[in-house]
């Protein structure tokens, strides 16, 4: 496909096979894209983030139906942690890139959470599906604003040292440098600076890992709840689709049930990357794909679904 970088991980029943294409090419060497080169993993972002709520939650630290203050103590408005995860919160058609130009990708000085939140809340649609990323960067101001920790503590705490994810950060200065694939254009031309974008909505978007501490994540949403009661991280599939509403997407992740398949899972587009992280949990396999090019490519898509 023309890719630069490119690494696919399938998942049948705990054993992992790992599928990785071309070299990581930095100002000091060239290595072979592996299991643990770091990628920024775009929206799937979102299921990590509801992962690290259901940890919290478990533990009695937040409330997930508690109507939560997200702006100034003035504002009368109140979001529940399970309205803006499932994408319901009234906060909708906010499209594009926090911080850019939807159009040509130029860097710009991103609104501010109360003014984007202002802009783009409409009560009328409160409880109506609508996919917005602005739904969890509020999901980030509640748990930090809560709990008077950052972001990227709670996702270290929550989900990085249970399940001993090496690679997994929302802190650019945490990466390391040596692992770290750089976005590339639609020609394939390396993005200036793309290893550091979308610092400001780690929550929504802006999560980086690898392969390898994916599949270590994916491993533990398989896991039965009675197997996951004895870990520290006991998130299971079950808690991201057990939602009061129907519909496709649930708390941060996308469900797709047929008579043949049922698929769980998110995908991801930054400017210079795409990610797919999708898994059945009747047959217990799955399927990673880290690739560092943002052209629509169906093919992969289609080539996945067969595995599932």
């Amino acid at each position: 496909y023309e890719l630069n970088c490119f690494i696919q991980a399938s998942i049948r029943d705990q054993v992992v096979e790992y599928l990785p294409y071309g070299v990581l090419i930095d100002d000091s060497s060239v290595q072979p894209v592996s299991p643990d080169s770091i990628f920024q993993i775009g929206s799937i972002s979102k299921l990590l983030t509801s992962c690290i709520v259901f940890c919290l939650c478990k533990k009695g630290f937040i409330d997930l139906h508690y109507p939560y203050q997200v702006c100034n103590a003035s504002d009368p408005r109140r979001f529940t942690l399970s309205e803006l995860m499932q994408h319901r919160s009234g906060i909708i058609n906010h499209i594009g890139y926090s911080g850019f130009n939807v159009n040509d990708l130029s860097k710009q000085l991103p609104d501010s959470l109360e003014t984007e939140i202002w802009n783009h809340y409409y009560s009328g649609y409160q409880s109506i599906y609508h996919y917005c990323g602005i739904n969890y960067r509020a999901i980030q101001r509640i748990l930090e604003v809560q709990l008077q920790t950052s972001f990227e503590d709670l996702l270290c705490e929550m989900i990085c040292d249970p399940l001993d994810l090496m690679h997994t950060t929302s802190c650019v200065s945490k990466l390391d440098k040596e692992l770290t694939i750089e976005g590339c254009d639609q020609h394939g031309n390396k993005l200036e600076g793309g290893w550091n974008l979308f610092t400001g909505c780690e929550a929504a978007a802006g999560i980086w890992s690898s392969a390898s501490d994916l599949c270590k994540l994916m491993k533990a949403l398989l896991k039965s709840t009675n197997e996951s009661e004895s870990s520290s991280f006991n998130t299971t599939w079950r808690d991201l689709v057990n939602t009061k509403l129907s519909g496709r997407y649930r708390f941060g992740c996308f469900v797709i049930n047929t008579q043949s398949c049922l698929r769980l899972g998110h995908s991801g587009r930054n400017p210079g990357y795409q990610s797919i992280f999708w898994f059945n949990p009747r047959n217990k396999t799955g399927v990673i794909t880290l690739w560092n090019d943002d052209r629509i490519n169906s093919e992969i898509e289609a080539a996945i679904v067969k595995h599932l």
